[in-house]
């Protein structure tokens, strides 16, 4: 007979379909140290680790960099959760047009075997699934899922690129019942996407909505684009009014990104 260690092993290796942890790593190498500090900086934020709302929307225009700020996200909330392990989990996922697949069991299987990892727990229908060889659908992943937090006090998980699921629909479906149903009270979502007007009819009445072109974001471009004129020698000979200038078009012109 395999051992409870073995199996819990079997399970979880079982329930990956989708590895996500090429692009996190791929996205958090390419980082750059300081930048989209903004938002730890944001009352938002503040509250979402707090426990205020369940679920935080940060969602920007294509290229406006929401992967790799994700990637960030998610590393700070796991450097976070060294302080109160195992009864603080922490998952990430990235949807990915280049899949061409419907996200939603996938993202459900890869947050279940996390944290039950984590927290060297499975459910019993879990371990009934499993045995059985029995392919779980999205309600019962759902079920699993709301079992996988029992051992847990709080469990941080972000999900970037959520319009990259193809199609999307079921994955909002699966989303209103992570942010609404009481089942996942410990689940904190941070969600990131573009604006698309059927993802924030979703989102919005359930999520606190951040948006990446905002005040914050434009004083981190400021700093960020002055110091650069500043310490580049190429434009050392520039008049100051014409640096100011160009700081300015550059920081209006990013929206964001």
């Amino acid at each position: 007979m395999p051992s409870l260690v073995s199996e819990r092993q079997d399970i979880i290796k079982w329930l990956e379909h989708t590895n996500p942890s090429e692009i996190h790593n791929r996205s958090w190498r390419l980082y750059e140290k300081h930048t989209g500090n903004w938002v730890l900086r944001s009352a938002e934020w503040a509250d979402f680790l707090d426990g205020r709302h369940r679920t935080l929307w940060i969602h920007g225009i294509p290229g406006a960099g929401k992967t790799i700020l994700c990637s960030n996200l998610a590393e700070t909330l796991r450097c976070s959760r060294r302080d109160h392990p195992p009864a603080v989990g922490w998952a990430y996922y990235y949807c990915y047009f280049g899949r061409n697949q419907d996200e939603t069991g996938p993202l459900l299987r890869w947050f279940i075997a996390q944290l039950c990892n984590q927290a060297a727990y499975v459910p019993k229908e879990l371990a009934e699934a499993y045995r059985e060889r029995h392919e779980p659908d999205t309600d019962k992943l759902l079920s699993i899922l709301a079992a996988s937090l029992q051992p847990l006090d709080v469990a941080f998980v972000t999900i970037d690129a959520i319009d990259e699921s193809m199609p999307y629909t079921n994955l909002l479906a699966a989303l209103g019942s992570l942010m609404t149903e009481s089942r996942f009270e410990k689940l904190r979502l941070l969600l990131t996407s573009r604006q698309y007007l059927d993802i924030e009819q979703c989102i919005k009445p359930c999520a606190v909505s951040l948006p990446m072109s905002n005040h914050l974001v434009a004083e981190d471009l400021r700093i960020y684009v002055g110091s650069k004129l500043q310490t580049n020698p190429k434009f050392r000979a520039w008049a100051a009014s014409l640096l100011a200038e160009v700081e300015d078009a550059l920081v209006t012109g990013a929206k964001g990104m």
